[in-house]
C-alpha cells in the first residue's frame, strides 16, 4: 500500500485547492483533506489547517512544484 505524505498545509480550502491544481497540472496525484465537518464548521480549518497529501514517492517533485525549488 502506498504511503501518503503532507505536501502542504494551508489556512483555508481556496489556498489548498490552488496548490492541488498546481500539483495536478504537474501530473502529481493529490488529495485535499480538512477536519471541518465536511465544510459545516469552516472555522476548524484555521485551527487544524487544510492539508494537501501526495504519495510519498511524489513528495520531492510536489515540494519543487509548490515551493519553486
Amino acid at each position: 500500500m502506498k504511503q501518503l505524505k503532507i505536501a502542504g498545509e494551508f489556512t483555508n480550502h481556496a489556498q489548498a485547492e490552488l496548490a492541488a491544481n498546481q500539483l495536478m497540472s504537474a501530473d502529481i496525484p493529490c488529495w485535499v483533506r480538512a477536519d471541518d465537518c465536511g465544510g459545516a464548521a469552516p472555522g476548524q480549518s484555521f485551527v487544524r489547517g487544510v492539508k494537501v497529501f501526495v504519495y510519498e514517492e511524489d513528495y520531492l517533485k510536489a515540494y519543487e512544484v509548490l515551493h519553486g525549488e
